[in-house]
């Protein structure tokens, strides 16, 4: 049974039979923060199977965007080690804010993800401190059953790395899962993007990224001037259309049939007029990426 829950003008989706209600700021009990340590992204049929979650009722598990971290893998982009360099250099720092009165079980606890104030060589050993920054998703509803987490559904923002530098999009009914003991473990982080987010956001970051190979493997002036074999010059041959002229633009990419294949929505979250909900026509992508974390003292 999916259960709605309002809270203010924030809709909360939340599978199961008990209703999580936030608690109210003067009756929050004790914080449990964590800072993320590491993440884990998806890159094959197997690895998007593990982390995604069903977001349409089907019975199947959603991961469309790892379609496209597949296609950056096989052209030999490390996008984990990408992203987790940022974690390691305190570039992306992701904190965990759990109120619990317990961590072993507790059915009326909350979740809050912050994003700390970048810092030089970050304290990942569970005896750090870090300050929030302003970007923060809503305190969402939580339970925690035998150490593990789960929370309500909720907009939630992720800041990531493609190989260009950090940026956000939010993820919207979004749901967090961990096993949290002195360490959260085995973390996933599980919702969808609006295509007006990919489109506005993630697409022009992607021809960055695209971009950035062409100037490595093609010395220029075109054409003909890319090293053979070179990822580069696969990068060229399929987005760089006429003129050709080795400029890796964001309409050629999202123009690309091969990026229309892979971002293609796969959930329909929202009617037409934007409110949630379903009128037939896919209109997300879903996502689903994984996280480590350990122990962390959050200054508010």
């Amino acid at each position: 049974m999916r259960i709605r829950i309002a809270v203010g003008t924030l809709a909360l989706a939340l599978v199961g039979p008990a209703v999580l209600v936030a608690p109210a700021e003067a009756t929050l009990p004790p914080e449990h923060g964590f800072v993320t340590s590491s993440v884990t992204l998806p890159f094959d049929a197997t690895q998007a199977k593990a982390l995604g979650r069903d977001l349409t009722g089907d019975g199947k598990a959603d991961n469309q965007l790892a379609n496209v971290f597949a296609a950056l893998v096989a052209q030999g982009l490390d996008l984990t080690q990408t992203w987790n360099g940022d974690i390691r250099s305190g570039r992306i720092v992701m904190l965990h804010s759990l109120r619990s009165r317990s961590l072993v079980t507790d059915r009326n606890a909350t979740w809050q993800l912050w994003y700390g104030v970048p810092v030089t060589n970050p304290n990942l050993t569970g005896t750090g401190t870090f300050v929030a920054g302003p970007t923060r998703s809503a305190r969402i509803p939580a339970k925690l059953v035998r150490h593990h987490l789960s929370t309500a559904a909720s907009t939630i923002p992720v800041r990531m790395d493609l190989g260009s530098g950090p940026f956000q999009m939010p993820m919207v009914v979004g749901r967090v899962f961990a096993t949290c003991f002195t360490r959260c473990t085995g973390g996933r982080i599980n919702g969808a993007f609006r295509s007006t987010s990919i489109n506005a956001v993630f697409i022009p970051r992607f021809a960055q990224v695209l971009q950035a190979l062409v100037n490595r493997d093609c010395v220029g002036p075109p054409p003909g001037t890319c090293t053979d074999g070179s990822t580069g010059a696969t990068v060229d041959q399929i987005f760089d259309t006429a003129p050709h002229d080795l400029v890796i633009t964001t309409d050629e990419v999202r123009k690309s049939g091969l990026v229309q294949a892979l971002l293609a929505p796969d959930v329909d979250l929202y009617k037409a007029d934007g409110s949630r909900g379903k009128d037939g026509k896919k209109d997300s992508i879903s996502f689903g990426f994984g996280f480590s974390a350990v122990k962390a003292r959050i200054v508010h």
